[in-house]
């Protein structure tokens, strides 16, 4: 069983009852008190205060615990006896320590509890009245004085007389007032280390405790109307005192804090960062510091189905101080709408598995609450109750719900088949046909065949085609071949100009056979007639 399962420290038990005996009577006032004391246990969301004298105001001692979850915290033993005042009068030094007369309580169990007491020490001969408020709310507890009455400042002195004149100025001069100091005796005895900054204090143990508890960090803070003369606290001593003198309202506040494997420097972080206004912090809830946990952050898709494992890191400390050898409770809270969780421990290793399940219903971030804890004691059928867990180890899990990815479905990139332009036909040239009639050595009349003229296939373009025309000429006289000639080169570039050039190639063309005709005409008629 570890350590912080014990809420006591048991070696030290009898020497902490000795040590209530001594200073109730090193405590003790001029006479025992009027009423009959009542000690009460009171409990706040997170620390439990016990043996709350409801005459003297002394809380006997105070644990942590997570009045919510019902879990017992990792520290105890903060007092062994606090919260005493005690009242010097200036003028005899005569002594008291407060004692109340009346009482009236308003306890709301579980969120805060109050005590309104009123003492005064008239019956001895003195002439001031103090009444106590003491609250208990969150990881705090306040002592709240104030003090009336004749002798709360000490009466002028007196000028003087000499046969009745005045021999000094008549200047009132003002004593110091009632002195006041407020004291108790700490849990971590002389383990005790103060931390002192003017009217603030920060006491603690080390953070080391021994075999069977550790004392949490406490800080304590001053607000007085009077002077104020400074904190009495002794490294190795466990008795802090308050002193201030010529008071009417002195108030002590308290902050508890608790701390798991990890978290003793962190306590103390948080101590010092609340005494400089403690008084505005009051009842605020601490749980125990130490980020033992570190879950990695998660990010998931609205309307996605989600089962995955979270992926988290423990800390050495935590692990070396065995608790995870203990069965462990899991709890995690405050999850995003639609998801919830399974966890269970690894009987081998006895390392834990959360697995997170569901659909996201909802964008946006958010943070869950996380606890491990040792469950209690499985009690027997007749137990009114099963005990409460302990060691509450705390954590966070960062979530962020992002839009469900849009699937684009990009169409296949198509290349462009591109037509490639008519191919114009090709005109077959003909041949070539020799004017000049070959002579027949038989002597019989030559007679020259008449030449067909070909027609010229006309083609119509399609865009802007180039047209290429072969046309066989006859090798005639220069000029009207040079003619010819010129007509082909001369090549057409629009459609009216494709039809004009057309036109006049084929009157030429026509022209040449006609002249051609009539030349063979001729020399048939010139051998003939031979």
């Amino acid at each position: 069983m570890r350590a912080a399962h014990v809420p006591h420290r048991p070696a030290r038990a009898i020497v902490r009852s000795a040590s209530i005996l001594c200073l109730t009577a090193m405590l003790g006032s001029l006479a025992a008190s009027p009423a009959m004391a009542a000690r009460h246990d009171v409990a706040t969301a997170s620390v439990n205060w016990q043996f709350v004298d409801d005459v003297t105001g002394i809380i006997g001692d105070a644990a942590a615990h997570d009045n919510v979850g019902d879990l017992i915290g990792w520290t105890s033993d903060a007092f062994d006896r606090f919260g005493q005042l005690r009242v010097t009068e200036p003028g005899t030094g005569q002594i008291w320590d407060f004692v109340a007369n009346s009482s009236t309580s308003t306890v709301i169990d579980g969120e805060t509890a109050e005590w309104v007491l009123t003492g005064s020490p008239a019956w001895a001969g003195f002439d001031y009245a103090v009444t106590l408020t003491l609250t208990m709310q969150g990881n705090s507890a306040r002592w709240a004085y104030a003090v009336t009455g004749g002798a709360v400042t000490a009466a002028p002195v007196e000028p003087l007389v000499v046969d009745g004149e005045p021999a000094l100025a008549p200047a009132a001069v003002v004593g110091p007032g009632l002195t006041v100091d407020f004291r108790g005796e700490l849990g971590s005895d002389d383990a005790t280390r103060y931390t002192v900054n003017g009217t603030t204090l920060m006491s603690d143990d080390g953070g080391y405790g021994d075999a069977a508890a550790t004392d949490p960090v406490l800080g304590y803070a001053v607000t007085t109307d009077g002077a104020f003369t400074g904190w009495t606290a002794v490294p190795g001593t466990d008795v802090p005192q308050a002193t201030a003198t010529g008071v009417t309202h002195f108030t002590v506040d308290l902050v508890y804090a608790d701390y798991n494997s990890c978290g003793f420097a962190a306590a103390q972080s948080l101590v010092m960062s609340l005494l400089p206004n403690l008084p505005a912090r009051f009842g605020e809830v601490h749980p125990a510091t130490g980020d033992c946990l570190a879950f990695d952050p998660v990010t998931l898709e609205l309307g996605a189905l989600v089962d995955q494992v979270l992926t988290f890191a423990v800390d050495p400390m935590l692990s070396a101080d065995g608790f995870f050898l203990d069965p462990i409770d899991v709890v995690v809270a405050e999850l995003p709408a639609g998801l919830d969780y399974t966890a269970e421990q690894n009987p081998t290793d006895r390392s834990i598995v959360i697995h997170l399940i569901g659909t996201p219903t909802q964008l946006g971030d958010f943070t869950a609450s996380t606890v491990f804890s040792v469950p209690g004691a499985t009690q027997n059928q007749r137990a009114a109750a099963a005990l409460p867990g302990s060691t509450p180890v705390y954590g966070s899990i960062a979530f962020r719900i992002v839009p469900a990815a849009v699937i684009v479905v990009v169409p296949p990139v198509t290349t462009p088949v591109t037509t490639p332009p008519a191919t114009p036909p090709t005109t077959t040239p003909q041949p070539v046909v020799d004017p000049t009639p070959t002579a027949d050595p038989s002597g019989a009349p030559t007679v020259t065949p008449a030449v067909t003229p070909v027609a010229t296939p006309t083609v119509t373009p399609t865009v802007t085609p180039t047209v290429s025309i072969v046309t066989a000429l006859p090798t005639v006289d220069a000029p009207a071949t040079a003619a010819a000639a010129s007509a082909l080169r001369a090549l057409p570039t629009t459609g009216i100009d494709l039809g004009r050039s057309l036109g006049f190639g084929i009157l030429a063309i026509l022209g040449g056979v006609l002249a051609l005709t009539a030349l063979a005409l001729r020399s048939y008629a010139r051998v003939a007639r031979e």
